[in-house]
């Protein structure tokens, strides 16, 4: 997948304006979407793990991958092709890189 944020779409294409918190829907993350499909449709879901994006293009997003890989041993300064790096969701990068 290669996402960009609501918030991000509506002030670069649609509205040209930072939008206000309430004027975006309240389902638009990944998960968000995952969920919402799995609710509607009645999809069999239980042997899904994970749930994959790639190409991330947020600057912001980029800088705390970017974060994250200068905290391993030895730090590393580019991203690799698959299987990529490991994090732990023992410390900070880990839990930047998912989200949290």
């Amino acid at each position: 997948m290669n996402i960009m944020s609501m918030s991000y779409c509506a002030e670069k294409f649609t509205w040209k304006r930072k939008p206000k918190a309430d004027e975006l829907p309240h389902i638009g993350t990944p998960s968000d979407i995952a969920w919402a499909t799995w609710n509607r449709v009645g999809a069999n879901i239980a042997g899904i793990k994970y749930l994959l994006v790639t190409q991330v293009i947020n600057a912001d997003s980029r800088e705390i991958f970017k974060s994250a890989l200068r905290t391993l041993n030895p730090p590393q300064s580019e991203f690799k092709l698959w299987p990529g790096h490991e994090f732990s969701m023992d410390d900070k990068a880990g839990l930047a890189v998912l989200g949290m």
